[in-house]
């Protein structure tokens, strides 16, 4: 198995062994999770990797258990701002910048909630979306550099 420092050297791994990766290592809390986070991915094969980091996708934010936004991207001016993943996930494939549909995809609503919730067999912090079937798990990255990785 590929340690994770050595999978984001490499710029890839299977998915296999990104489940390996995530169940090595610890589990997070919900306070542990509170802040703004930046995010990155590195390739498992998956059809939409890299999408995200090509619409400029800066991270997620996540305020209380009630107030969470999963996705912030860039704005042109430089700062950040709140989309909804509904309309990120029907624009995605076609957008070369999420902030260039901004007025269609920017939301001041929260859009998920932060729960433990049991996976894998280990209860974790995780990201559930409002109006998505979507629950992502966190693990704690232990790294020079701000990182979340999701299951």
């Amino acid at each position: 198995m590929l340690s994770y420092q050595e999978a984001i050297k490499a710029g890839q791994t299977s998915p296999d062994n990104a489940w390996a990766i995530s169940d090595s290592l610890p589990v997070v809390s919900v306070d542990f999770m509170l802040g703004l986070w930046k995010a990155s991915g590195f390739s498992t094969h998956h059809p939409q990797d890299g999408e995200l980091e090509s619409a400029g996708w800066y991270g997620k934010r996540f305020t209380d258990t009630n107030f969470v936004d999963p996705m912030i991207f860039y704005a042109n001016d430089g700062g950040i701002f709140s989309a909804d993943p509904v309309y990120v996930t029907r624009y995605l494939s076609t957008m070369k910048r999420a902030s260039d549909v901004l007025n269609e995809i920017e939301t001041k609503e929260p859009e998920a909630r932060l729960r433990m919730v049991e996976a894998r067999s280990r209860s974790t912090a995780s990201l559930v979306y409002n109006d998505l079937p979507i629950i992502d798990h966190f693990s704690q990255v232990i790294s020079t550099e701000s990182t979340i990785l999701t299951e």
